[in-house]
């Protein structure tokens, strides 16, 4: 199954594999400075706003 992501305004196809990585990542961060981020873009703007 291929995943559909939001980039940019414009959807994107995302392969099974780069997904799982995806989500794997993100949980990853989520728990090592010990928050749970409402979505990308929280994610984005608290590393890099």
């Amino acid at each position: 199954m291929t995943s559909v992501v939001l980039c940019s305004n414009k959807l994107r196809l995302m392969p099974d594999e780069l997904s799982d990585a995806h989500r794997k990542l993100g949980a990853a961060v989520e728990k090592a400075y010990g928050r749970k981020f409402a979505d990308d873009a929280e994610h984005v703007a608290f590393f890099f706003v």
